[in-house]
């Protein structure tokens, strides 16, 4: 019977690490990816509809760093935004 029950644990505890949690793990990196690309998404828009008023680069790249610098987000507050010109080259 000791036999039968330690079996049982070892096959429970293999089907909740190998099934059970990758699952769970999965699932909530997919939730994480489908926010932030949201929020991303989301942003870019704004900041697109935003600087296209305006003429310099200088006065783009100060009004991304304004709007984007204050925003975090997540329960964390340790997502961020960040942004690249089209040469590559980050802007904040």
């Amino acid at each position: 019977m000791a036999g039968l029950e330690a079996t049982h644990a070892y096959l429970a505890r293999a089907l909740n690490q190998q099934v059970v949690f990758a699952g769970l793990q999965s699932a909530m990196m997919d939730s994480r990816h489908i926010t932030l690309q949201a929020l991303v998404d989301a942003e870019a828009q704004a900041l697109a509809k935003r600087v296209s008023t305006l003429s310099t680069r200088e006065e783009k790249v100060s009004c991304i760093a304004a709007e984007t610098d204050p925003i975090r987000f997540f329960e964390d507050r340790l997502g961020y935004f960040f942004t690249y010109d089209l040469n590559g080259t980050r802007i904040q």
